[in-house]
């Protein structure tokens, strides 16, 4: 497994994310990050 390490916008981190990994893995990442969201969300409005 490779780790790139970026510094920049979410845009050019999903850029080159979409250039290296493959179609399989960008799914599960993108998959990944919305429930992430999901999960943050539905604890902060818990929370207030």
């Amino acid at each position: 497994m490779r780790h790139i390490y970026i510094r920049g916008s979410p845009g050019l981190i999903w850029l080159v994310a979409a250039i290296v990994m493959g179609a399989g893995q960008l799914y599960k990442m993108i998959a990944a990050e919305a429930a992430t969201y999901a999960v943050l969300g539905c604890v902060t409005g818990a929370v207030e």
